[in-house]
């Protein structure tokens, strides 16, 4: 994983999900992952989802912490 998938696994596994929602897995499954094995790298797949929720759930998390994160324009192959 990357700095930044780091910190956005960070920030999103703390966020508030639906119960048993897939998202609340992805989210804990990434934080478990970044504290666990940060060395470990991230699928495509996973690292766009990764960014997808964490712009999802931005408003969750405080925005002097958000930064350029939460630009969804920056994502690979971004959602028009």
């Amino acid at each position: 994983m990357t700095t930044e998938e780091i910190t956005l696994a960070g920030e999103l596994s703390r966020s508030r999900f639906v119960p048993g929602s897939w998202e609340k897995r992805f989210a804990r499954d990434m934080g478990a992952i970044a504290r666990e094995s940060p060395q470990k790298d991230l699928t495509t797949r996973q690292a766009r989802w990764l960014r997808i929720l964490h712009h999802k759930f931005r408003r969750q998390i405080p925005s002097h912490r958000c930064g350029s994160f939460c630009r969804i324009e920056e994502l690979p192959g971004a959602i028009q």
